[in-house]
């Protein structure tokens, strides 16, 4: 299990690069672990791929996915488009632990927002 200090590839600084490349390119830079974005899982499942095959080249490549990221849009969503929010909401929790994320970053709203 990973330290919880470790080293982690936050993909965010490679985003572009397809997805089974960003997990070969952080097993080559000596990570142990790397941090996926969803949209880049999307992309790679647009394309053909699985998150079975992502599973294997995590596993390959003896990496640990702590996080996933992102959840947007929850919290300033507005109350008839919360069903649908919630739904995107939980495909993703259910994929990222599909793939072994213990951890999903959920960003704030940009700006003010109304919490009540």
């Amino acid at each position: 299990m990973m330290s919880p200090f470790g080293y982690c590839l936050n993909a965010s600084t490679i985003r572009g690069t397809p997805v089974l490349q960003q997990i070969e390119v952080a097993r080559a830079a000596g990570y142990g672990a790397i941090e996926l974005w969803f949209a880049d899982v999307d992309a790679h499942v647009a394309a053909g791929g699985s998150h079975a095959a992502i599973r294997r080249a995590l596993d390959a490549a003896a990496l640990e996915l702590p996080t996933m990221i992102y959840l947007g849009g929850w919290f300033e969503c507005e109350d008839a488009a919360w069903p649908g929010k919630r739904d995107e909401c939980v495909r993703r929790l259910t994929e990222a632990a599909a793939l072994g994320a213990r951890r999903v970053i959920a960003g704030p709203p940009p700006g003010r927002c109304d919490v009540r």
